[in-house]
């Protein structure tokens, strides 16, 4: 039955693709007109537009102003009014047009997460600071029962060295049902096991950031699939292989960290993001030691004038304090991505 209706869900974003015609470029709407397509969805159209009154470009989300499209774009509305914190793109105006629906949010100019992740993964500490902000955009929705049901590359926005959390679609509180007359709403590569049953709680996000961390350092989410069901049976019972295997730069202790956030039981997971975030933190610094303490041990073994002692503690923590790798409240600038 569930796989059923995950196939369904397949069939229903082909369908809304049909039948939302896109709004001719200029097209005005109230005090903004729209100037270029960014996005094709499954249920709206995202358009760079522009605010004739405050004089600067914005984003201008189009949806069809009927069910279940108007019911969801009141949802994502009633969320995104209630929301105001740095990581999380803010809601600046919502209205209607003719029979469409729209939300006008800022434009981010430095693009998306799957756009910087077409030129290949993440390093390590890149990663970790995409993560670290995430994790607490995701942790101040879970303080307030919202889970956001849609974390992936396409809705992580980066600018000046800033991630931002987009698209609150389908984004509802917790224990509440994520199936729409027979459809289970979100996308299958990042959806948890317990997702597939039609309820959402805070495991599912965290879940979902682990496959994206997955995919940050890898280039290649842990699971896929030509249908859905397919993506539904890795999801729940096959072990995804140790992102080490796919990038080869990779520890054993940052497998740990992203194979526990991948769990199938949730109760095996991270209790919250940011737990799973100080735990990648932690991998890191781990895996800074580990590859001083492997140096030590080739400068010993090999045949060179006798120098300086290496103390691999005191470099640890001198590289960890200037690199900002030991301390997530120092990962602030994301440009070198």
């Amino acid at each position: 039955m569930l796989i059923k209706q995950r196939w369904r869900l397949r069939r229903m974003t082909v369908t809304a693709e049909k039948v939302l015609p896109p709004l001719r470029l200029g097209t005005h709407l109230g005090r903004y007109h729209l100037r270029r397509l960014l996005k094709r969805g499954g249920m709206s159209y995202l358009y760079l537009g522009y605010d004739n009154v405050a004089l600067y470009p914005v984003a201008i989300k189009v949806m069809e102003a009927c069910e279940p499209y108007h019911r969801l774009c009141l949802n994502e509305v009633h969320i995104m009014r209630s929301l105001q914190h740095k990581n999380i793109i803010r809601l600046l105006h919502y209205g209607q047009y003719k029979t469409y629906s729209y939300l006008v949010m800022p434009y981010i100019s430095g693009g998306s997460l799957l756009e910087r992740l077409a030129k290949g993964p993440l390093s390590p500490k890149q990663a970790g600071k995409v993560l670290y902000q995430l994790a607490t955009a995701l942790h101040y929705l879970h303080e307030r029962r919202i889970v956001h049901c849609d974390i992936k590359p396409a809705n992580i926005l980066l600018e000046d060295g800033h991630v931002y959390l987009a698209d609150f679609g389908i984004a509802t509180f917790f224990a509440q049902k994520v199936i729409d007359n027979g459809y289970i709403r979100g996308t299958p590569l990042y959806m948890a096991p317990e997702f597939y049953n039609g309820y959402a709680n805070m495991s599912c996000d965290v879940y979902a950031l682990g496959v994206l961390l997955y995919e940050m350092l890898t280039g290649q989410v842990p699971f896929w699939g030509v249908r859905a069901q397919e993506v539904y049976l890795k999801h729940t019972h096959i072990q995804p292989a140790p992102p080490s295997e796919l990038n080869s730069q990779l520890s054993s202790a940052i497998d740990d960290v992203v194979l526990r956030a991948l769990e199938k039981d949730p109760h095996k997971r991270f209790k919250n993001t940011i737990e799973l975030a100080e735990a990648y933190t932690q991998a890191i610094r781990f895996s800074l030691v580990d590859g001083l303490q492997r140096l030590q041990t080739a400068l010993k073994t090999c045949c060179m004038p006798v120098g300086r002692h290496i103390n691999v503690r005191q470099v640890s923590n001198d590289h960890s304090a200037h690199a900002g790798i030991a301390y997530p409240w120092q990962w602030h600038n994301i440009s070198d991505l």
